[in-house]
């Protein structure tokens, strides 16, 4: 596999946090507080999307792409119509900075914080339907699958849907950093540890343990290939999880990847989008 870079543009005034496509549209989230929304191939601008007054550290789609999440280190989750770009609704019921959203279902999806707490949230009400305090210091990541909700703070604790602790391992020093769930496998990055663990999520059991150069900002997957943004770099591993490339993409750190057909995007710190066809 290789990377050709296409189209490289300035995407925001400041560094880009995350990034998620769906259909033809991506939309980006930056520390100018600001969400962008882009028309794919050619990365042209459709919208800001402003109101944030801090961060925006993740943007997401609904499952069923009518609504667009994004929270923030203002403390607020914000509710944005997909087709007209409008705010919805605006959510403040956390006490600190909101790092992460995930959804369950079509209406229903959790958010974790530096409060040290978890929520669960209906997309349509402006109150959450329940609080979980995972006594795990501030959580970083979070993600879920049809089965399981996985927590990343202090601790990496494993939770059936209803919220019941499954597992909860404690061996970081660092904490964790960032969580993605295919299948029944989870991909965790172990922040300043800078390793790559591979649990299966039948047996809750940790498979591989990969060190790394550095630190792993963000994890995103292409047919049987797992890309790593690990600093100012892309790794891309195979099935067997050997090297398959490596190389410097940007000139800061790399926050997010989003796969859109044969296609990269990558942004990061240097507030830059960048385009890349995949070779095979």
């Amino acid at each position: 596999m290789k990377l050709k870079l296409v189209k490289e543009i300035e995407g925001h005034k400041d560094g880009i946090l995350s990034s998620e496509i769906r259909n033809d549209i991506l939309i980006t989230g930056s520390e100018d507080n600001n969400i962008s929304v882009w028309k794919l191939p050619h990365l042209n601008k459709i919208k800001d999307l402003t109101g944030h007054k801090s961060d925006v550290k993740k943007v997401i789609f609904s499952p069923k792409g009518d609504r667009i999440v994004s929270c923030s280190t203002d403390k607020t989750i914000k509710i944005w119509d997909s087709a007209n770009y409008l705010c919805l609704n605006t959510l403040e019921e956390h006490s600190s900075e909101v790092n992460s959203i995930s959804f369950l279902n079509d209406n229903n999806f959790i958010s974790s914080s530096d409060d040290k707490t978890i929520k669960l949230w209906d997309i349509n009400k402006k109150s959450s339907l329940k609080t979980i305090n995972l006594k795990s210091g501030d959580i970083n990541a979070i993600d879920s699958s049809g089965e399981y909700i996985l927590a990343g703070g202090s601790n990496l604790i494993f939770m059936d849907l209803k919220f019941s602790i499954l597992k909860k391992c404690e061996d970081y020093l660092y904490g964790i950093n960032f969580i993605k769930i295919k299948n029944d496998t989870a991909l965790i990055s172990t922040s300043m540890e800078k390793n790559l663990e591979v649990w299966d999520l039948k047996k809750f059991e940790l498979i591989r343990k990969l060190k790394n150069s550095s630190w792993i900002n963000f994890i995103s997957l292409y047919q049987d290939k797992i890309i790593l943004a690990m600093g100012e770099y892309i790794k891309v591993l195979n099935s067997n999880l050997e090297t398959e490339l490596e190389f410097e993409a940007h000139k800061d750190e790399i926050y997010s990847i989003s796969v859109y057909g044969n296609y990269l995007i990558t942004a990061g710190n240097d507030k830059i989008l960048k385009l890349w066809e995949i070779i095979n």
